[in-house]
């Protein structure tokens, strides 16, 4: 049996094919090392503590920065959830230098409290006489990750 040469793929068609596929990967590896496709950001590593201290008026929540690497304020984001209730805050808000292993922040007291939580001050009384649970998430802003997630009981002490 013959191959017929008619119907067989042009060379030069093979070799626009071949110039494509060249063309691509450069491209490729133009952008990654141009720096195009960007690395993921370094995650800091930090054990923290959070917990409720003091009552009436002075209630507050502390953050306690246990061990780890220190955490730019204006890089941390508290998230808190009781009930249906969402609060965002930074902690810059609340922070201004580094939060370093070894140190602690803390909220000022039950007015500013409840406004960093989405609260009202009467709402946030509710849940202290209740004993209510509250989630409290810590992220790192640059890297997207969770650097602490935990619930605690708003109480006084």
């Amino acid at each position: 049996m013959r191959c017929n040469p008619c119907h067989a793929v042009s060379a030069v068609v093979g070799v626009m094919v071949m110039l494509s596929l060249l063309i691509v990967i450069a491209a490729l590896l133009s952008a990654y090392a141009g720096g195009l496709v960007r690395a993921p950001a370094h995650s800091p590593s930090a054990e923290l503590a959070v917990y409720t201290a003091g009552g009436g008026p002075n209630f507050s929540i502390i953050f306690e920065h246990r061990s780890g690497e220190a955490l730019s304020p204006g890089n941390t984001q508290i998230v808190t959830f009781v009930d249906d209730k969402e609060g965002i805050f930074m902690l810059s808000e609340i922070q201004s230098e580094k939060f370093y292993a070894g140190s602690k922040v803390t909220t000022p007291d039950r007015a500013e409290t409840a406004k960093l939580m989405g609260l009202t001050t009467e709402e946030l009384a509710g849940y202290i006489a209740n004993r209510t649970p509250v989630e409290i998430s810590v992220y790192d802003l640059p890297s997207g990750s969770v650097i602490y997630r935990s619930n605690i009981i708003l109480e006084e002490k």
